[in-house]
């Protein structure tokens, strides 16, 4: 019923939600064609660091190397990263 996602900080993504916690979500592949129904849920940016840094765990777990690679460029950029909290109402 809770799904973390991380993006980058200053987002469209997180500045519409710190507007409006109310959003809809659905399942679907990389390129966007809906595999399900729309689902309404309450999102929150999450300033808990414990949380950020669990979320850079798993991403780590899943993605190995990419990760890292990714986790490389990003830092090289400057880019901070944020983490959502999505949970279904």
């Amino acid at each position: 019923d809770t799904l973390y996602i991380r993006t980058i900080a200053n987002s469209g993504k997180i500045k519409r939600i710190r507007n409006n916690n109310q959003v809809n979500i659905a399942p679907c592949k990389v390129d966007g064609a809906l595999l399900g129904d729309w689902l309404p849920t309450v999102a929150c940016e999450v300033k808990d660091p414990e949380v950020g840094r669990k979320v850079d765990r798993l991403l780590g777990k899943k993605y190995g190397i990419l990760k890292v690679l990714f986790a490389w460029m990003s830092a090289l950029q400057g880019q901070k990263y944020s983490v959502i909290e999505i949970k279904v109402v």
